[in-house]
């Protein structure tokens, strides 16, 4: 006679892990919650977004789970994950205006290379040398971003994040103030009020702004470019070496939350990186600078979470900047008036699916960066 089974919640029921599953669910809740709890134990991470990007071989060490096991506690921890993911059809994303949208630099001549201005989506890499203009780029891009829609901003404000040195207040200052000449409908108070500006000293610190406190801030203040000046400051004093491989999974997740926060919130996002010298026959968009040889720092990790790379250097030559402007007729401005010369600077598109290679020069003056010449 066939004993009765009847397995109820309250039964303590393991399956053997080296027998092959019945059904498809190999593992309860409270199976779920033990792995997360090992798994948090062993590795310190605690959201589900930490959680999946570990490897198999690193979840089956915290939790003596099977391979089969494994894929379904992956597949049960990314689920949340993809809760806010909209499918759209070709004709509406064609007739979504945010898509369409560039935020002009303040340059008639970039703006025409960039085909109008940086994205409003992924992620967008000024590279360059020391004194090639990075930092005045994206503070320019941080007034940029406040003029209307109609007139090459988006309408919103921005979130400036400094990983070295001091934050350049009183330069953003100095740009404020001509700037708003240029725009009338711009206050010197409104514009510096439509800038903030975290200062962030390390990698940990960095990725808990980026996920815990940025989103929510984001959409409160209608913030509309976030700017990392610079990613490579971070890395570079944090990891050595020998530890690329950890180095290259912390980039990664990074970059993966840079871009979630600018695919879901339609944000442009602005990272600023350093060069390296170039030693070898393998290149990573390389470029001959002023210093000679040089490549994009942080390596190829990098390079494949960039979605726009645009690389600045210095060139002979200079041009003079007449400061005020000469459209400025007043007695006391003539008076006050300063012809000077600056440096020569080359926009090289590098990376970009919507761009052609191309090139243009700029120069950085008083109020930030200027058209030179066609001629030049």
């Amino acid at each position: 006679e066939e004993d009765d089974i009847n397995l109820g919640v309250g039964d303590d029921y393991t399956q053997d892990i080296d027998d092959p599953p019945n059904e498809f669910f190999l593992l309860n809740q409270w199976e779920i919650a033990a792995a997360r709890q090992s798994i948090s134990k062993m590795y310190k991470v605690e959201s589900d977004f930490d959680i999946i990007h570990l490897s198999k071989s690193e979840i089956q060490k915290a939790t003596k789970l099977t391979t089969q096991q494994i894929t379904e506690f992956m597949v049960s921890t990314s689920f949340p994950l993809c809760e806010n993911i909209s499918t759209r059809n070709v004709l509406e994303m064609s007739q979504d205006a945010t898509l369409k949208r560039r935020l002009s630099t303040g340059c008639s001549a970039i703006d025409e290379c960039l085909r109008g201005g940086f994205l409003p989506y992924g992620i967008t890499e000024i590279v360059g040398e020391s004194g090639a203009g990075k930092t005045q780029f994206a503070m320019q891009l941080a007034l940029q971003v406040q003029l209307p829609i109609e007139e090459g901003g988006l309408g919103g404000k921005a979130f400036y994040i400094s990983t070295e040195g001091g934050v350049p207040t009183q330069r953003l200052l100095q740009m404020a103030e001509g700037f708003k000449k240029k725009h009338p409908s711009m206050s010197k108070t409104s514009l510096m009020s439509g800038v903030y500006i975290e200062k962030v000293e390390s990698i940990d610190l960095l990725y808990h702004l980026l996920e815990n406190r940025l989103p929510e801030f984001l959409r409160k203040e209608h913030i509309r470019v976030v700017i990392i000046d610079s990613i490579a400051a971070l890395f570079r004093h944090e990891y050595t070496h020998s530890e690329s491989a950890q180095r290259a999974k912390v980039l990664w997740k990074h970059s993966n939350q840079l871009k979630l926060l600018s695919d879901g919130l339609g944000i442009t996002v602005v990272v600023i990186n350093q060069v390296a010298d170039f030693f070898n026959n393998v290149s990573v968009a390389g470029s001959t600078m002023s210093g000679g040889r040089v490549i994009p720092a942080l390596g190829l990790t990098w390079s494949n979470c960039v979605n726009t790379r645009v690389l600045l250097s210095k060139v002979k030559g200079s041009v003079s900047e007449v400061h005020p402007p000469l459209e400025e007729d007043d007695q006391e401005v003539t008076k006050k008036r300063k012809v000077t010369s600056v440096g020569l600077r080359r926009l090289h598109v590098v990376l970009a699916s919507h761009l052609a290679n191309g090139s243009c020069p700029y120069a950085v003056g008083v109020d930030g960066i200027i058209d030179v010449p066609s001629d030049t």
